[in-house]
C-alpha cells in the first residue's frame, strides 16, 4: 500500500514537474529570443547571491516535520516563526550588501535587482507551514493546485514584460509574481493558522543543524561556477551557463527532484524496518534510473541539433555544455534520491559529510579548469565531482542498507547499456545520414528523438526478457499498457 501510494504521490508530482517544466521551456525558449545573454547572467548572479543570503533560512524544517512521525502544533507554529525571523533577517542582510555586491561584479543595475530579490525572503518566511501536511500526508494532489496555477499566470506576465520591455526585468518580476501567488494560495489551500511561538525550537535544530550545514555546502556545489564565471569571464558567460544547467536539469533532475520528494515520506514511515526500506529503495531508484538514464544520455547526444531549433544560433555555445551538464544532471539526480535515504533514518549529518568531499574535490578543480578551459571547463568540473561523489554515494547507501554489489549492478545494468546502445545509434545515424542528405534541423531532431526511443524501447525490453522478466519497471508499464487496452 505504502508502494502505491508514493506511486500515486509521483505521478502527481511528476504530472506537476512535467507542467511546470513544460512551461518553464517554453518561457525559455521564448525568452532567449527576446532577452540577451547578459540578461540572463545578470538574473543568476541576483538569484545565486539570494541563495546565499538564504541559506539563513535553510534549515529545512518542513523536512524535520516530515520525518517526526508525532510532531504536533507546538512544532509547526515553530518551524513558521523561525521562519519567518529568517526571512527578516536575509531581506535585511541583502539590502545592506546589496552595495558591495554591486561594486564587486561592476554592473549598477545589479542594485534594483537585489532590491527586489530581497522581498523573496518575507515571501518565503510568511509560506504557511500547513502545506507540510500535503507531503507528509501523501495528498500531492493538493500540492499540484498550489503550484500551478501561480506558475501558469507567473508565465504570462514575464512573456509579456520580456515582449514590451526586452530586458532582465522580466525575469525578476516574473519571480516575484510566482511566488507572491503560491504565498497567497497557502493560506487559501490550507485551514491551519500558525501562530507566533518557539517552544519547540530545540527539537528542530537538533535535526537541522545538520539540513542546514547540508544545504551551505549545497549551496557551493550548485552555484560556485555562475558566481565565479561571474567573476572570472564574463556575465553573458554566466548566462550561457545557467539556460544550459536548466536545459540539462529539465531532462532529469527536474524528472527525479519530484520522485524524491514522493518517496521521503515513505522512507521515514518504514525507516524502523531495514528490510522495507531496502526493496523500498531498490524499486525507486529501479523506476528512477530507468528514466534517468536515457533522458540524460538523450538529451547529450541530441544538444547539437536541439540547440539551433530551439535556442537559435546566439546560443550555439550553449552546444558543448549541455552535452556535459546533461550527463552531470544525470548522476547528480541519482544523488539526491540516495540522500533521502539518511534523512529518513534521521543520520543527516552523512548528507553533510558527502557535499564536505564534493565541495573539497569541486571547487579546486573548478578554479583550475576555468583558468585553463574556460567556461567549457566548468562544465567538466561538474561532471567529474557529481561521478565521483555517486561512487562514493553508493558505496555508503550499500553499508547502510547491506545491500549487495550484486543488486546495485542489476539496478543499473539496463537501463545504462539500453542508453549507451541508443546514444550509438544516434551518433551512427547523425554522422552517416543526415550530414549525407542534410535533412533540415527541425526534422533531424524529431527523427533522432524517435529513433532514440525507439532504440531504448527495443533495447531494454530485450534485456528484461532476457534477464528472466523479474519485477522492474518494464513489467510495471506493460501491466499499465495491458490494462488500458483490456478496458
Amino acid at each position: 500500500m505504502l508502494a502505491k501510494n508514493i506511486a500515486t504521490g509521483a505521478a502527481w508530482l511528476l504530472t506537476l514537474k512535467f507542467i511546470m517544466r513544460g512551461i518553464g521551456v517554453v518561457s525559455t525558449f521564448l525568452l532567449v529570443r527576446l532577452l540577451s545573454p547578459e540578461d540572463f547572467g545578470l538574473n543568476a548572479i541576483a538569484m545565486s547571491i539570494f541563495g546565499f543570503v538564504e541559506l539563513l533560512s535553510r534549515f529545512g524544517f518542513d523536512t524535520v516535520l516530515i520525518q517526526k512521525q508525532d510532531a504536533d502544533h507546538n512544532h509547526y507554529d515553530t518551524a513558521w516563526s523561525l521562519n519567518v525571523c529568517f526571512g527578516l533577517l536575509a531581506c535585511l542582510l541583502i539590502l545592506l550588501f546589496s552595495s558591495f555586491v554591486t561594486n564587486f561584479y561592476g554592473d549598477p543595475r545589479l542594485r534594483s535587482i537585489l532590491y527586489c530579490v530581497s522581498v523573496l525572503f518575507l515571501i518565503n518566511g510568511f509560506l504557511n507551514i500547513g502545506i507540510v501536511d500535503f507531503r507528509k500526508n501523501l495528498t500531492f494532489d493538493k500540492e499540484f493546485k498550489l503550484q500551478i496555477f501561480p506558475k501558469v499566470i507567473s508565465f504570462v506576465v514575464t512573456i509579456a514584460i520580456a515582449y514590451i520591455y526586452r530586458n532582465y526585468w522580466a525575469l525578476v518580476v516574473g519571480t516575484l509574481v510566482w511566488k507572491g501567488l503560491i504565498l497567497l494560495m497557502s493560506y487559501i489551500m490550507s485551514s491551519y493558522r500558525p501562530k507566533l511561538r518557539f517552544t519547540a525550537w530545540r527539537d528542530l535544530f537538533d535535526f537541522s543543524k545538520w539540513i542546514f550545514i547540508g544545504n551551505f555546502f549545497n549551496f557551493l556545489n550548485v552555484k560556485t561556477p555562475e558566481l565565479l564565471i561571474a567573476r572570472i569571464i564574463s556575465p553573458a558567460a554566466t548566462g550561457y551557463m545557467a539556460v544550459s544547467r536548466e536545459i540539462s536539469d529539465f531532462a532529469t533532475s527536474e524528472l527525479v527532484s519530484n520522485v524524491n520528494r514522493a518517496a521521503y515520506p515513505g522512507y521515514s514511515k518504514i525507516s524502523h524496518d531495514l528490510k522495507q526500506l531496502r526493496e523500498l529503495y531498490s524499486g525507486v531508484m529501479s523506476n528512477i534510473l530507468f528514466w534517468a538514464f536515457p533522458a540524460g544520455i538523450g538529451l547529450s547526444s541530441v544538444a547539437s541539433l536541439l540547440v539551433p531549433v530551439v535556442l537559435g544560433d546566439q546560443w550555439t555555445d550553449t552546444i558543448p555544455l549541455i552535452q556535459c551538464l546533461a550527463i552531470a544532471s544525470m548522476i547528480f539526480s541519482l544523488n539526491s534520491n540516495t540522500s533521502y535515504i539518511f534523512l529518513a533514518v534521521g543520520k543527516p549529518r552523512t548528507n553533510v559529510i558527502m557535499s564536505l568531499i564534493r565541495v573539497s574535490l569541486f571547487i579546486p578543480l573548478l578554479l583550475y579548469l576555468l583558468s585553463t578551459q574556460g567556461i567549457l571547463g566548468g562544465a567538466y568540473a561538474i561532471l567529474i565531482a557529481s561521478f565521483i561523489t555517486m561512487l562514493l554515494y553508493n558505496y555508503v547507501v550499500m553499508t547502510e542498507l547491506k545491500i549487495k554489489l550484486k543488486a546495485v549492478v542489476s539496478i543499473y545494468f539496463r537501463p545504462l547499456l539500453s542508453s549507451w546502445l541508443m546514444a550509438l545509434g544516434i551518433y551512427l545515424f547523425k554522422e552517416n545520414i543526415l550530414i549525407d542528405y542534410q535533412i533540415n534541423n527541425i526534422y533531424a531532431l524529431l527523427t533522432c528523438v524517435f529513433l532514440g526511443v525507439m532504440l531504448y524501447s527495443v533495447t531494454t525490453l530485450s534485456l528484461w526478457c532476457l534477464g528472466g522478466r523479474k519485477q522492474g519497471p518494464e513489467k510495471s508499464i506493460l501491466v499499465l499498457l495491458k490494462n488500458r487496452f483490456s478496458s
